[in-house]
């Protein structure tokens, strides 16, 4: 099963109340001047490939929009060892790592610098440049070493809390960022012209584990926001000379309640790719046929995974460039209870 998996949206069909999603023991929240101590810092940003965080967007103009983050690799560099993180807010796509003093640095691929970007290991009231090329963002400064926060992937303890001062910009930039050990970035708020936007962490995961609150969920993912029938796949694999997009489905069910769902035939999932006008131009089970046979799954907890590489062709010819849609729904007979769908773009189409 691939583990790369880019962009993510949920839909949660039930959802119940948070309990605890990661907690260290809790600790005074008053915390005094301390010395730097790397070691227990260096887990506020895990580094593994595969790593994946979801994030809901709130404010005035984020409606349900979702967004994710992920390690996607590493890469070897000078003889260091990076990981590429992709969809970092405003930075997007950038290779970093961990050193030995718990700061996160970011390699300039120009001067083959390494930048600062966050001093996981500085005490309370210690501060530091960030140097992501956001001139948006201020100084950032350590306020809390044992934040509590609550999110919908759970609530956590012990946190780290960052503030941001001094932007540049009027409408924009970080105004504080909160990250939980073993975890990584739970809450990020930032400025806009429209006020106040909110990223809340809704899953995670991370070195081979989930981090969610109980509940019902439904959701879909891609292995990266764009595909180029130019560069991807290679065009010298001759059974692949389009690009494919790997869709995974999870229906997950984390609540202490069973959940049984009936189907009039083993086909559990369906897919269609739309186009910017909204016109289908890829419908999965088109070209299939399945026996009228009832078939039941059952969640009593527990979640299924369907996995489809999906060919980014209209007919026999490749998607030309423009933005598109993947939406995915179980076939139950009720009709899309159980959906969601996430945008892509194309770019390089003739």
């Amino acid at each position: 099963m691939s583990s790369r998996f880019l962009v993510a949206a949920f839909a949660t069909t039930l959802l119940i109340p948070v309990i605890a999603g990661a907690q260290t023991a809790m600790r005074s929240r008053s915390a005094p001047f301390a010395p730097r101590v790397a070691s227990a810092a260096s887990d506020h940003f895990p580094l593994h490939v595969g790593d994946s965080w979801t994030y809901v967007l709130e404010g005035r103009t984020a409606g349900d929009e979702a967004r994710s983050i992920v390690i996607s690799e590493t890469a070897e560099r000078n003889g260091v060892t990076y990981y590429r993180l992709e969809g970092w807010p405003t930075i997007g796509s950038a290779l970093i790592r961990l050193n030995s003093r718990g700061q996160l640095v970011a390699l300039d691929q120009e001067t083959g610098a390494e930048k600062l970007w966050y001093d996981f290991a500085a005490p309370v009231r210690a501060s530091w440049t960030p140097e992501t090329g956001d001139e948006c963002t201020g100084q950032a400064s350590v306020v809390d070493r044992n934040a509590k926060v609550e999110t919908p992937a759970g609530t956590f303890e012990g946190a780290l809390e960052i503030h941001y001062e001094g932007s540049p910009c009027a409408d924009a930039g970080v105004v504080s960022e909160i990250f939980a050990p073993g975890v990584g970035l739970l809450q990020r708020t930032e400025t806009t012209i429209a006020g106040p936007l909110t990223w809340q962490l809704t899953r995670a995961q991370v070195g081979g584990r989930t981090v969610e609150a109980p509940g019902l969920s439904f959701s879909i993912q891609i292995d990266r926001p764009s595909y180029s029938p130019d560069v991807e796949p290679p065009v010298t694999d001759p059974n692949r000379v389009t690009p494919s997009m790997r869709v995974r489905l999870t229906i997950a069910n984390r609540s202490p309640l069973p959940l049984s769902l009936t189907f009039p035939s083993p086909q559990f999932f369906d897919l269609e790719v739309r186009n910017a006008a909204g016109e289908t131009v890829y419908f999965w089970s088109a070209d299939k046929l399945f026996p009228a046979v009832i078939t039941e799954l059952a969640l009593s907890p527990g979640e299924r995974v369907f996995e489809v590489d999906v060919p980014l062709l209209a007919g026999s010819t490749p998607l030309p460039a423009g933005t598109y849609v993947v939406e995915g729904w179980l076939v139950v007979p009720e009709g899309r209870l159980y959906s969601a769908s996430v945008p892509f773009e194309v770019t390089g189409g003739k």
